[in-house]
């Protein structure tokens, strides 16, 4: 009985053992193909991002800023040339941050470090190439004077970039964001000059229309002018006002620039205001509406047969 027992717990332990050989294996075959996996995820997916691993820092940052040189080889300095390569450069970066962003953690990811590395390299040169068109004040107008059109593209870019970094950083750790000088200062300094220009046109048509209404601009009266059999006057200055402010206001909406709209309403409003202001003077100060021509008198010819007998006076 002893024996038997012995033997019995020989075979238990046995077939323990080979149960632990057979989970030890198991375990190394999915470690193994979990490693094979691994390996040709990243070497299939991102071979730059090995190379990248593979590199020293000083290697990292130097090809990292070739490559954003890169962008702007082919412009030629003006606005359009620069914003066409900037756009490049911002679709390249796309791509790289949702690369880096899409790596699951079984290979390393997400690879914030890389993006970072990236972002920095190109947003310092777009800063360096979107520089000299900042300088469109009137100091420095012989520098680069921007016109108002091109002032609403480069307004709409800058915005829509900032954006796109927002949106890497977004409900993700630091890429790094708070370091860089986002285009904030510049939109608003862009939008202050866009304003003034716009606001500086809208006077200027404001007194025209209101001086049509004045002696001064006699010339224009009959055709700015209608008055009806009854002696009621209207006038189309409404209707060109109105359009003044719809042309001003499609123009800024265009940019998707929320300051900048804010800031053209408020310019309408206040051109209105100074409008009214400019009429009500001209209106004191000048016969501005023609007045009702007196209907002819009466004849007393020889429609009654009178004459110039009747009542005298």
């Amino acid at each position: 009985q002893k024996a038997q027992q012995v033997a019995l717990a020989t075979a238990l332990g046995a077939e323990a053992a080979a149960q632990a050989a057979a989970a030890e294996a198991a375990i190394a075959s999915v470690a193994g193909a979990a490693a094979r996996a691994v390996a040709a995820t990243s070497s299939q997916s991102s071979p730059w991002i090995a190379r990248f691993d593979q590199s020293s820092e000083r290697e990292r940052e130097a090809a990292a800023d070739m490559q954003a040189v890169a962008h702007f080889r082919d412009s030629d300095g003006s606005l359009s040339s620069t914003l066409k390569c900037a756009q490049e450069m911002v679709e390249d970066l796309t791509d790289l941050a949702g690369e880096c962003l899409s790596l699951p953690p079984e290979v390393g990811g997400p690879r914030l470090d890389i993006l970072e590395t990236y972002l920095r390299h190109y947003h310092n040169w777009l800063v360096c190439h979107l520089t000299p068109f900042m300088f469109t004040g009137a100091a420095d107008a012989e520098l680069n004077q921007l016109s108002q059109d091109e002032l609403i593209t480069l307004l709409r870019w800058m915005h829509d970039y900032n954006e796109v970094l927002r949106k890497f950083a977004r409900g993700r750790v630091d890429l790094g964001t708070d370091k860089l000088d986002l285009f904030e200062g510049e939109i608003r300094n862009l939008t202050a000059l866009y304003v003034d220009g716009v606001t500086s046109s809208m006077v200027t048509w404001c007194r025209r229309i209101a001086d049509r209404m004045s002696d001064r601009g006699q010339r224009a009266t009959a055709s700015f002018y209608r008055q009806d059999k009854a002696g009621a006057v209207s006038t189309y200055a409404p209707v060109d006002l109105f359009n003044m402010i719809s042309c001003n206001v499609d123009a800024a909406k265009g940019a998707n620039v929320p300051q900048l709209h804010s800031g053209i309403l408020d310019t309408c409003l206040a051109c209105l205001i100074k409008y009214l202001e400019l009429l009500e003077n001209e209106m004191h100060t000048s016969a501005c509406i023609p007045e009702q021509t007196p209907p002819p008198a009466a004849s007393g010819g020889s429609g009654n047969g009178s004459g110039g007998s009747g009542g005298g006076g």
